[in-house]
């Protein structure tokens, strides 16, 4: 038997997403029906932190607890997580024409690349994406940048050709900061059709640049480095001190194209 302590971080998280795929969809799509796309990314992710931890436990403690639930199936344990979920407060979003002015205005020229790119880029940059920061991008325990799955795949062909894909065991990326910093990131599927960034070294961006989920927009390029034909990020940062909740569907599809 294969216990936690004797395979990596990723390898837990590959199993338990194995063992959640085994609980019916449809219960978690139906107490989960009346969230957002974004919300309910971060609900899914949410049951599959708490497998993990589970499988991180210490084997005798693990074994306790099942014993204690046998009459439990899996099934019912992901929707009643999910329920807990459903019943928290909802997040009153920001819909005001205020913002949807102040982002058209933002998003309506082509963002200027940081100076050091000119020094970095080889023959291939992508077009820019942009999103609003969320709170599991930033939050402690969650810390990963989502990325929307159409964006990323233009990136992706853009970059790296048609016929290449990124899969959940990912690349090792090179993600550079707003002033030319640089760190090491995973770059990979988390699942089937959320990209993400992710490792320590997004943790260390965020706290380096001070990311705050709402007010704070990001912007990223992807491409290959001049020298090395390594595949590389930039993320830029804005902060928009008026925003302070995460924006309603009809001014985010509005101002970002292709964010799903």
């Amino acid at each position: 038997m294969v216990t936690a302590n004797l395979v990596s971080e990723e390898d837990v998280a590959a199993l338990t997403l194995v063992e959640y795929s085994k609980a019916p969809r449809k219960i978690f799509k139906e107490v989960t029906r009346s969230l957002t796309p974004e919300e309910e990314k971060e609900a899914e992710h949410e049951v599959v932190l708490a497998l993990i931890q589970l499988s991180q436990t210490d084997p005798i403690q693990r074994s306790k607890r099942v014993k204690t639930d046998k009459s439990q199936p899996e099934e019912v344990k992901v929707a009643d997580q999910a329920k807990k979920l459903k019943k928290r407060q909802p997040m009153k979003k920001d819909d005001s024409e205020e913002t949807l002015t102040l982002l058209l205005d933002w998003n309506k020229t082509k963002p200027a690349k940081p100076p050091f790119l000119d020094d970095l880029v080889g023959d291939v940059c992508s077009e820019p994406i942009r999103k609003q920061l969320m709170g599991s991008d930033v939050k402690e325990d969650q810390r990963r940048l989502m990325l929307g799955k159409a964006q990323v795949e233009k990136m992706v062909q853009q970059v790296m050709g048609k016929s290449k894909k990124v899969g959940t065991k990912g690349l090792e990326v090179s993600v550079y900061g707003p002033d030319g910093k640089v760190g090491k990131m995973k770059f990979k599927m988390w699942g089937v059709n959320t990209p993400v960034l992710m490792g320590i070294g997004w943790k260390d961006f965020v706290n380096e640049y001070d990311l705050r989920k709402h007010c704070d927009f990001v912007t990223i390029w992807m491409f290959r480095h001049r020298n090395s034909d390594e595949i590389c990020f930039a993320i830029d940062k804005t902060r928009h001190h008026s925003i302070t909740r995460q924006l309603r569907k009809r001014i985010s599809e509005a101002v970002f194209k292709n964010t799903k």
